[in-house]
C-alpha cells in the first residue's frame, strides 16, 4: 500500500514513518508530509498534491497542542484543524483512499477549570505553531519547573471525583476553542464513508522534528535530573500509551479497514504524579531497596488552579478502549509501566543519568 503520513514530524506521525514496516511482514510505501513542504490550510495544494500522490490511505497526524494559545487565536485554530481535515477529506473522496484522522480526549471536558494565567507565562513563538501533532493529543507545557497536562479531559460524568474512563459513544462537552475544534474536525472526517478515527489521551515516546514541547515521558526524563524540585499535576487522570503500541494497533485497524471511532488505549491510566514518582524511582532510585537516592528532585503535587491556565479544561483524559480489544487478534497494550520501562530502554543511551555508572 502507499500511504501518506501527513503531520510527520511529530510524535505520532514521526512514529508511524519510523515503526509502521516493523509491525508485520507486509511493507508499506510511507510517504511522509509536513511544513514546510506540505501546508494543510491551503486546499488547492492539498488536493493537488494528494491527488498527484494518490495514496491508498491517508494518515492525517497533525494538530497543535498548544490549549491555550488556541483559545486567543480561535480563527487559527479553526482553519488549522477544520479546514484542514475538511481539505483531507475531499482529497480522499476523490482519490479513494482510506482516511484516518488522529484526535484526542479533550473533547469530554465538562467541568471548567479556566483561571487567571500567571504573569510571564505566555508560550514562546516556537511553542505557539507547529504542524505536527502533541500526538495529536497531549502537550506538556513547561513553565519554569512546572508541568502541565495539555490533553487532560474531563469527568467521564458529572459526579465530582468520578474518574472513570471515556467510551466511544459517551457524548462530548467541548468549552475550549481547542476542544470545539478537534471535535469538529472529528465529525467532518466522519461524513466520508472509508474514514477512521482514532482517539489517544497521553502518548508518549521519542519526540519527533516538530513536537513543540514534547510529551509527558520526555519532559519529565528532561526535568527530572536538571532540578531540585518539580512541580506535578496530580489532580487529572490520562490513560498513557507507549506510541509504537499505539502504531502497531493502528496499523492492524488500517489492514483490517475499521471504519468509525476507537480509542487506543492501555488497560490502566495514570495521574501524572504517578508517572514522575515512577520515573523518578526509575532514574535515581536504588534498585535492590527501592529507596530514593539523595540527589533525586522532590515532587511537589498541585492542581490545576494552582498552576493558572487560560483556556477550560477537564479533569480526565482517560479512555476506554474496550471496543479497540475486543476484535480479534487485536495486538495488545501493555500497562503504562511496562511501557514506561520500554522508553526507558529506548531512551537510556541518550541520557547519560540514566546510567548507573552516572
Amino acid at each position: 500500500m502507499k500511504i501518506v503520513v501527513i503531520g510527520a514530524k511529530g510524535l505520532f506521525g514521526s512514529a508511524i514513518v519510523k515503526y509502521w514496516n516493523h509491525c508485520g511482514p507486509q511493507k508499506d510505501q510511507i510517504i511522509p508530509l509536513d511544513l514546510p513542504d506540505f501546508d494543510i490550510c491551503s486546499r488547492f495544494f492539498v488536493q493537488e498534491l494528494l491527488g498527484r500522490i494518490l495514496p491508498d490511505v491517508i494518515i492525517n497526524a497533525s494538530g497543535s497542542g498548544q490549549i491555550d494559545w488556541m483559545e486567543s487565536h480561535p480563527q487559527r485554530a479553526v482553519h488549522f484543524h477544520v479546514h484542514g481535515s475538511e481539505y483531507v477529506r475531499d482529497a480522499a473522496e476523490k482519490t479513494g483512499a482510506f482516511l484516518v484522522q488522529l484526535s484526542c480526549g479533550e473533547i469530554f471536558q465538562r467541568k471548567d477549570l479556566s483561571s487567571e494565567r500567571k504573569e510571564d507565562s505566555s508560550p514562546s513563538e516556537e511553542e505557539i505553531w507547529f504542524s505536527s501533532d502533541q500526538d495529536a493529543d497531549s502537550s506538556f507545557d513547561r513553565k519554569g519547573d512546572s508541568l502541565s497536562s495539555g490533553s487532560s479531559d474531563s469527568l467521564s460524568t458529572d459526579k465530582e471525583g468520578d474518574f472513570s474512563s471515556h467510551k466511544e459513544e459517551d457524548l462530548p462537552a467541548c468549552q475550549s476553542i481547542f476542544a470545539r475544534t478537534k471535535w469538529e474536525a472529528e465529525q467532518s472526517v466522519r461524513e466520508y464513508d472509508r474514514s477512521l478515527v482514532i482517539r489517544t489521551s497521553a502518548p508518549f515516546g521519542i519526540s519527533g522534528e516538530n513536537s513543540g514541547c514534547g510529551n509527558i515521558a520526555e519532559t519529565l526524563l528532561n526535568v527530572l535530573h536538571r532540578t531540585r524540585a518539580l512541580q506535578v499535576l496530580n489532580d487529572v487522570r490520562i490513560s498513557p500509551v507507549f506510541v509504537p503500541e499505539a502504531v502497531r494497533a493502528l496499523r492492524f485497524l488500517v489492514q483490517r479497514e475499521e471504519t468509525g471511532l476507537y480509542h487506543l488505549a492501555g488497560p490502566d491510566s495514570a495521574t501524572p504524579m504517578e508517572i514522575a514518582q515512577y520515573l523518578r524511582e526509575k532514574c535515581f532510585g536504588n534498585s535492590l531497596d527501592g529507596k530514593i537516592e539523595k540527589k533525586s528532585p522532590e515532587l511537589i503535587p498541585i492542581t490545576y488552579e494552582e498552576y493558572g491556565i487560560q483556556a477550560p479544561r477537564s479533569r480526565n483524559t482517560s479512555l476506554d478502549a474496550n471496543k479497540y480489544h475486543l476484535l480479534e487478534e487485536a495486538p495488545p497494550f501493555s500497562s503504562w509501566k511496562e511501557a514506561m520501562n520500554d522508553f526507558l530502554e529506548i531512551r537510556q543511551p541518550f541520557l547519560p543519568f540514566l546510567d548507573p555508572a552516572y
